[in-house]
């Protein structure tokens, strides 16, 4: 999923949002909120995480 849009995968768009309220600023959080599952694949399955690791540090601030 590195470099894929939120829009682009299934349920994230903007009728999925309007329907279950997501709030405003959620494509801010998004990185906050996918990091912790990715470091857990990277310690547990390898390598084939670290760059979507690295791409969501970077939209982070890291």
């Amino acid at each position: 999923m590195a470099g894929d849009d939120a829009e682009s995968r299934p349920g994230t768009g903007t009728a999925t949002r309007e329907h279950t309220g997501v709030a405003d600023g959620y494509r801010e959080r998004e990185p906050a909120y996918r990091l912790y599952p990715l470091l857990t694949h990277l310690r547990y399955f390898g390598g084939g995480y670290l760059d979507e690791v690295r791409t969501t540090l970077s939209a982070l601030g890291y």
